[in-house]
C-alpha cells in the first residue's frame, strides 16, 4: 500500500508544473550582475537575486531569524548582500510560486505566466478567480487550482493581456521613470511567454507588447 501510495504521488508531480524549471526563468528574467550581486537601486533600496530591500524586509517581519543573515537583530541593506541562492530560491518558491499554487498547475506555461506576473508585480488572483468562475477568495484553493487546470489557455491569455496592461499602461502612467528605465526589458519579458502561449495554445492573432 505505502509503495503505491508513493508511486502515485511521483505520477502526480510527473503532470504538474515545475518549480526549478520557473526559477530557471526567473533568473534569466531578472538578469545578470543586478540579480547574481547587491546592486543599489531608487525603487526598492538595493536588489539581489531580483529581491529588493523593501520586499526582502516584508518577508522578514513574518521571520526575522530566518532572514537576518547577520544576526544583527534588524533587516538592513547588509543582510540583502548576505543573502545566498538558495535563501533567494526559498523565497521565490514560498512567497511567490506556493501563492499561486504552481505545484497544483498542470501546464507549466499558466503556472509561470502567473508566478512571473506576481514576482515582476501587479498580479491579482481575484481576477483569475472571476475568469475562472470560482470565488473571489485572494488565494489559491482547491476549486480555483482545478478550474485554471480546465482552461490553461484562456488563463495564461488573460493574465498576459492583464499584465500587458498593467507594464505598458498603468505603469506608464503612475510611474514614469520607472517605466522609462524598465520598459524594453518588460517587453522583452512578457513577449518570451506571448511567443510560448502563441505556439500552444495556436493563437496567432495575439499580438506581441510593444514599447
Amino acid at each position: 500500500m505505502k509503495k503505491t501510495l508513493i508511486f502515485l504521488l511521483l505520477s502526480f508531480n510527473l503532470y504538474a508544473a515545475n518549480f526549478d524549471k520557473a526559477f530557471e526563468v526567473t533568473m534569466m528574467n531578472e538578469g545578470g550582475e543586478q540579480f547574481t550581486s547587491f546592486k543599489y537601486d531608487n525603487d526598492g533600496g538595493g536588489t539581489k537575486y531580483g529581491v529588493s530591500l523593501n520586499q526582502y524586509r516584508a518577508i522578514a517581519a513574518k521571520n526575522l531569524k530566518e532572514y537576518d543573515n547577520d544576526l544583527d537583530g534588524s533587516i538592513t541593506k547588509n543582510d540583502l548582500r548576505l543573502l545566498t541562492m538558495g535563501g533567494a530560491k526559498n523565497i521565490y518558491k514560498k512567497y511567490y510560486w506556493d501563492k499561486v499554487g504552481g505545484d497544483k498547475i498542470k501546464s507549466q506555461l499558466v503556472a509561470e505566466v502567473m508566478y512571473d506576473y506576481l514576482v515582476n508585480g501587479g498580479f491579482s488572483l481575484k481576477k483569475v478567480q472571476r475568469l475562472v468562475g470560482v470565488q473571489q477568495k485572494g488565494k489559491i484553493d482547491l476549486a480555483t487550482i482545478k478550474a485554471i487546470n480546465q482552461q490553461p489557455c484562456e488563463v495564461s491569455r488573460v493574465v498576459l493581456q492583464d499584465r500587458g496592461r498593467w507594464l505598458f499602461s498603468v505603469m506608464k502612467r503612475t510611474r514614469p521613470s520607472t517605466y522609462a528605465n524598465c520598459k524594453n526589458g518588460w517587453k522583452n519579458r512578457v513577449n518570451r511567454f506571448v511567443k510560448q502561449y502563441k505556439t500552444k495554445c495556436k493563437d496567432e492573432k495575439f499580438n506581441y507588447f510593444t514599447v
